[in-house]
This record gives C-alpha cells, sequence and structure tokens, in this order.
C-alpha cells in the first residue's frame, strides 16, 4: 500500500472517494492493512481516508498568535512552544531540534497554510489567504496548488497546512525559518505501525532517519530542485518503525506522513483518473518512482 498522491488536503481519498475540504487525499491500492494519516489540518489522525473523526480543523495562523489555539480545552501556540504535543493522545509525539541537536526553542514547531495566494502572485485554484504579507512575514516559496509569483510557476496538489519550523513565533503570520533543523516524530509502544510515506514541500535538502523497533536505523536523502516543488519518499524498511527523524539543511515544510498497521505484499499504485474535491484539481499524473513527484496535468 503506497501513499501514492496526495491529491489535495481539500479532498481525502482511499481508493475512489472525496471527504473534506481540507483534509489530504491519498489513493492506495485495495489492500487489508489500515492506514493513518497524520495531517496537519486536523488535531487527529485520519484513519482509512476517512476525517470524520479527525478532531478539531487547525488554523495555521491562529496557532502563531499569543494567545494561540484552544484545542480540547488546552492552548497550543508557537509562543507556547507545544505544538507537537497536539497528537500526543494519537500516539505520535514531535520534537523540533536545530542543527547542533538541542531543542529548538528559537524556532518552535509551527504550521503553515500552503492554501494561499503568493504576495505579487496569482492562484489559479482561487486562494485567497496570503502567503506572504512583505519580504520577511511568509513565504511565497511554501505556497501549493496552482499558481506563480515572479520567475516561479509552481503545480502540484494542494497541500494545506505544513509542518515548519516558525521564525518569528507569536507574530501572527506563519513563516518557516531558513536555519533548518531536525522534526522528530516518536511513535507511541503501543502502535505497530509501518512508514507508508512522507510529503516535503518546497527546495528542501537534508535525510530522513527510520528508527525500527528492533534497534536497526535505515536513511533516505532529501533532495528536492525548485521553490515549490512536492514530493513523496517512501524509502522506509518493512519493519515496525520507533521514530523518524526529517532533517532540513534549509527551509522546507512536511505536508503530512502515512502510516499503516501490516506489511502489504505484492500491492501496486493503481491509476488515479480522477479530479475530487471542492476545488477542481483537474487529471492527475502519478509517477512512481523511490521518490515521488505529483504534478497536475
Amino acid at each position: 500500500m503506497s501513499l501514492a498522491t496526495n491529491l489535495s488536503k481539500t479532498a481525502l481519498s482511499l481508493g475512489v472517494m472525496a471527504v473534506t475540504s481540507t483534509g489530504a487525499a491519498f489513493f492506495t491500492p485495495s489492500a487489508q492493512a489500515a492506514t493513518f494519516d497524520l495531517d496537519f489540518n486536523w488535531s487527529g489522525l485520519i484513519v482509512d481516508g476517512d476525517a470524520t473523526n479527525a478532531g478539531q480543523a487547525l488554523d495555521a495562523n491562529q496557532l502563531d498568535t499569543r494567545s494561540g489555539q484552544r484545542i480540547d480545552g488546552t492552548k497550543f501556540s508557537t509562543k507556547k512552544g507545544n505544538i507537537g504535543s497536539i497528537w500526543d493522545d494519537y500516539g505520535i509525539s514531535i520534537t523540533g531540534l536545530d542543527k547542533q541537536g538541542r531543542r529548538s526553542n528559537s524556532a518552535p514547531l509551527g504550521l503553515f497554510n500552503s492554501n494561499c495566494v503568493a504576495r505579487g502572485g496569482v492562484s489559479v485554484n482561487g486562494f485567497t489567504g496570503t502567503c506572504a504579507r512583505n519580504g520577511s512575514l511568509g513565504d511565497n516559496d511554501l505556497a501549493t496548488g496552482k499558481g506563480s509569483y515572479g520567475n516561479v510557476t509552481y503545480d502540484t496538489i494542494a497541500q494545506g497546512n505544513l509542518l515548519i519550523f516558525e521564525e518569528n513565533k507569536g507574530n501572527g503570520t506563519a513563516d518557516d525559518t531558513s536555519k533548518g533543523g531536525t522534526f522528530v516524530f516518536d511513535i507511541a509502544n503501543d502502535k505497530n505501525w509501518f512508514v507508508e510515506e512522507i510529503g516535503i514541500v518546497d527546495d528542501a535538502r537534508g535525510e530522513i532517519t527510520y528508527t525500527y523497533r528492533d534497534g536497526t536505523v535505515s536513511t533516505e536523502m532529501i533532495d528536492i530542485n525548485g521553490e515549490n516543488e512536492l514530493q513523496f519518499f517512501n524509502a522506509a524498511q518493512e519493519k515496525e518503525i520507533a521514530q523518524v527523524a526529517v532533517r532540513f539543511d534549509g527551509s522546507g515544510g512536511i505536508s503530512a506522513l502515512r502510516f499503516r498497521d501490516e506489511v502489504v505484499e505484492n500491492a501496486s499504485v493503481p491509476e488515479p483518473t480522477m479530479a475530487i474535491g471542492l476545488i477542481s484539481l483537474g487529471a492527475i499524473v502519478v509517477r512512481t518512482k523511490r521518490q515521488r513527484k505529483t504534478t497536475l496535468a
């Protein structure tokens, strides 16, 4: 089973199904394993492509204000530095580390809504939220969907919220730092999960380190060329996962992680040929490689 394409965080799919205006869409072969998507638009997990019980919708800019966003009675904000704890009850705890491996207090974990219109640009999808207030507040290069700004034209699947390192915490304008760092995802001991795929946005460089329950480790390099690019990484071994560490050497955002609860043998990726969701995305061409890049026709 594979997260072969992330159609939009405006539409969820399991096989052929559309769900919400803010969720992720993944095509999967008809296998028996359950899937668990860590989609940063929600305070919970999307189970088997269904966002019905995925919790509360997350507001990236609200989470970056001093007051933050209240979720199940708790306030979360970049100022408080507790964004990585939102998914604790679902078995995933996230920690941000700087390049020296220390907890990142100056650039804490945050979210960025990539369904936005670039400053000085256009969004073919019709997004109206601003990616950047000016040259220093916000990030045009994290915009997803279809659009352009300056000499950059991008044509990807709209991703909604991305996990980032927040550069200016508490100012109400989500933006990622160019300093980089490592996102560490610790998986609860009672989760017998395998990693299926990870979505990454921007011209990111770095490395993914997979630590398995048997104590072994494997790695996968991140090398994405071009601003506003979207690629999927899927080199995790077929072993139960204990931790995933995604290191960025510079800026970039993580769109989603997909886990599943058993090994699927002889699974093949179907040909996705539909456009779904409240926003029409057009025909989709999926190239299944070790690193997948998904674009719109």
